[in-house]
């Protein structure tokens, strides 16, 4: 998250002799998210109700005040359903014999499954509590299932839910409220686009640093346990994708238990798991 909020303002860019190189710091972007990032932590230190809510607001305005949003033709839409009646159950069985039909749907599986349970267990550290686990996930489950139905990509856990969270969002019912007010944002979609990727990058700058807190928990002196979770989170922003990121350190974490002595004390569970992990792989690289 805080190399998405960093790439996202232009802070961070790619670069051909190094990989990733400081951007334009002089840029519009990159202004209004290093002062919004020193407004948003201050609001957030100093417990403002509201804080991430009002540090947008301000760093909206001040893309605004420096031209960094684009504020001409804003008005009202009415959605348009024709092109959504394409998509809505248009389920099809008609490449179930196609070999490419089972390796894409084991592809899309793995992704969906540990891109959801790693989101899920970084928004339980955060709340500091494991209780909702298996509801939240019965819930994605079952909006996966239905996704297909509905003609949209498959559901996963939203990053930005960790906003909710830090804001004192503990119940389903702040996800009711923004899903409704997602619903209702479809009139306002011009007015939405004002508010400047610049002005959600701070917000997920600070909610990396705080998902980044739980480390300390990891014992560094045991490799075994360390090397595998650290490159974990190493290899998740360098990949971009949780999934492949957490793939790499759930393969790696019981080959080295068992190539040490130590298979035991891995669950058989995470052996399967890896080995899932593993063939994956092997689908998407090799053939």
């Amino acid at each position: 998250m805080i190399l998405i909020g960093f790439d996202n303002a232009g802070i961070i860019t790619d670069s051909e002799h190094t990989l990733l190189a400081i951007g334009d710091l002089s840029s519009p972007g990159a202004v209004t998210t290093i002062i919004g990032l020193i407004i948003t932590v201050i609001l957030f230190i100093k417990n403002v109700p509201g804080n991430l809510l009002l540090s947008i607001l301000i760093t909206s305005l001040l893309s605004i005040w420096i031209g960094g949003s684009d504020v001409e033709g804003i008005s009202l839409t009415m959605p348009s359903f024709q092109e959504y009646r394409g998509v809505f159950g248009q389920l099809s069985w008609a490449q179930v014999g196609n070999m490419a039909f089972w390796l894409t749907s084991i592809s899309f599986a793995m992704v969906v499954v540990f891109e959801n349970i790693g989101l899920i267990h970084g928004h339980n550290k955060m709340l500091k509590s494991s209780e909702g686990s298996k509801k939240t996930l019965q819930a994605t489950g079952i909006s996966v299932l239905t996704s297909g139905i509905f003609g949209t990509s498959p559901t996963v856990a939203s990053v930005e839910s960790a906003a909710g969270i830090t804001a004192g969002g503990r119940t389903g019912l702040t996800t009711i409220v923004t899903g409704i007010l997602f619903l209702a944002s479809i009139l306002f979609i011009p007015v939405i686009k004002i508010v400047p990727a610049s002005a959600v990058s701070p917000i997920l700058i600070l909610i990396g640093v705080l998902m980044l807190q739980n480390i300390v928990h990891i014992s560094m002196e045991d490799l075994t346990e360390s090397f595998p979770a650290l490159l974990i989170i190493v290899l998740i922003p360098l990949t971009y994708s949780i999934a492949d990121g957490m793939a790499i350190g759930f393969v790696l974490y019981p080959l080295l238990k068992l190539l040490l002595g130590k298979g035991k004390e891995v669950h058989p569970a995470l052996y399967f798991i890896a080995i899932l992990f593993f063939s994956n792989f092997v689908i998407q690289y090799v053939f």
